[in-house]
């Protein structure tokens, strides 16, 4: 009688021990953010800018490009070592590049994992589940490349018409963000694929969608959203009828997938876009998928939605159901984002107010 009685009472308090283990992982999670938030600002007053998401290490240098956000704030958030052996390789090769096997990029960085996310741990080099923002472009958020791979640090050129903060050859700074720091997110989350032989929407290898068209045919909701899902009520596994990306490394070191390398500047690895919402599915439009074509949306394992963090410096929780307009639309550059609050959230200057 008396084991009965014991295990009812464990019964009845495992749940709440579940839950303060969660919100203390949140929490975690918060203040790594918070802290990549006071970065990203560091790095606006040293600089007059925001890094590039994918480009050279700086504006006026020369060596191989795609270096990440992520890896160009490291001095900013106590890893300046890390940064420094980066250097060092790319002064003495020029053409070091991200993708290159390296030793100088293996381990674990604290402030890139969130603690309800274990998939980091067997990552062949530094994993980070935290993903800079490519706003609401959809598909393609390579437009605009420079010639000769020559970082251009402001608009004079016109070469690139995504409207995001982060992207490709570009230091866009705080005037940019004509909507407001508090109305623009600038990082949120991503699960880290673990493997090359994962389905699931959240942390398995992403699928390959064919002849995307903007709108026709659905938009981003038809192309990317409950077609290519095992059963639309559960949202939780990718059809295994679907191609996916490079499933060739099947070990648990699958570091060309998503979230696998930090210092890769290429959306599939480290950035998201505000397009379809929070933990939904995310899709490449090229054959090898990994590189930055597709639709990656936020995902966490925080229940009923995602932490991100504003250019103001702010942490606030993003729901699965926040508005994204039906995720029909297609495309545009200017204006206000046809992707709801979500889009909203993800243009700097669209001239949308978001309410608190």
């Amino acid at each position: 009688m008396v084991i009965a009685i014991i295990g009812v009472l464990i019964a009845l308090l495992l749940p709440a021990v579940q839950a303060a283990r969660e919100a203390a992982r949140r929490m975690q999670c918060t203040n790594n953010l918070k802290q990549l938030g006071v970065a990203l600002h560091n790095y606006h007053n040293n600089h007059e800018s925001f890094p590039a998401a994918g480009g050279q290490l700086s504006p006026t240098s020369t060596e191989a490009n795609f270096w990440s956000c992520q890896f160009k704030l490291l001095p900013y958030f106590e890893q300046q070592s890390i940064y420094d052996n980066v250097i060092s390789n790319a002064v003495t090769n020029p053409t070091y590049a991200p993708w290159h096997q390296n030793d100088v990029v293996t381990g674990r960085i604290g402030t890139l994992l969130c603690p309800s996310d274990g998939n980091g741990k067997e990552m062949r080099y530094i994993p980070t589940n935290y993903m800079v923002s490519w706003s609401d472009h959809i598909w393609n958020q390579y437009t605009g490349s420079t010639p000769s791979n020559q970082a251009v640090p402001d608009e004079t050129s016109g070469r690139n018409p995504m409207r995001s903060i982060f992207v490709i050859y570009r230091w866009r700074g705080m005037p940019y963000i004509t909507d407001g720091t508090s109305n623009t997110i600038a990082v949120s989350e991503s699960i880290i694929c673990p493997n090359a032989s994962s389905r699931l929407v959240k942390g398995g290898i992403i699928p390959v969608i064919t002849s995307p068209d903007n709108a026709s045919g659905g938009g981003p909701i038809g192309k990317c959203g409950l077609s290519v899902l095992t059963d639309p009520s559960d949202r939780t596994t990718y059809k295994s009828s679907l191609t996916f990306g490079d499933t060739s490394n099947t070990s648990q070191i699958a570091h060309n997938q998503r979230g696998g390398r930090f210092h890769d500047g290429r959306t599939i690895y480290t950035g998201f876009t505000t397009v379809l919402p929070p933990n939904s599915s995310s899709c490449s439009t090229e054959s090898a998928a990994e590189d930055w074509f597709g639709i990656y949306s936020a995902q966490s394992n925080h229940s009923g939605g995602v932490n991100g963090v504003r250019f103001d410096g702010s942490v606030q929780f993003v729901s699965d159901t926040i508005d994204f307009n039906g995720g029909t639309a297609g495309q545009v550059t200017s204006g206000k984002s046809p992707y709801g609050v979500w889009g909203a959230l993800g243009s700097p200057n669209g001239g949308e107010i978001i309410a608190p």
